[in-house]
């Protein structure tokens, strides 16, 4: 009886050391990974057309040469993610990249294909 009651309370003691120390915890966080599928840009009609894939329910910014072209609308469940502009007045040339940022903080580079 004396050994149970001994045994309950370094329990107890255990726990409330792991509770106090749980704010200390730091999670390690991941990037997340970001690709582009497709990046088109079509100057006539400044459309662009960029779409691939982030973290489900992370939204990602497209950008050429450090303007903003847009950020997408949340990645689906499977995470895929889309931007469409039309009218734009980022504009790219031959031999542009666009970049795609998730607010996860993954990063993807692609050639723009200017039909």
């Amino acid at each position: 009886m004396k050994r149970e009651r001994r045994l309950v309370r370094i329990m107890a003691m255990t726990v409330l050391v792991l509770l106090a120390a749980l704010p200390a915890i730091s999670w390690a966080q991941t990037t997340d990974l970001v690709t582009i599928k497709h990046a088109v840009f079509v100057p006539e009609k400044g459309k662009w057309r960029v779409s691939g894939t982030a973290a489900p329910g992370n939204t990602v910014t497209v950008s050429v040469g450090g303007s903003v072209v847009g950020i997408s609308g949340p990645a689906s469940p499977n995470g895929r993610w889309k931007l469409f502009v039309n009218k734009s007045t980022v504009v790219a040339v031959p031999g542009d990249s666009v970049t795609a940022t998730s607010i996860g903080g993954g990063t993807a580079t692609q050639a723009v294909l200017i039909p």
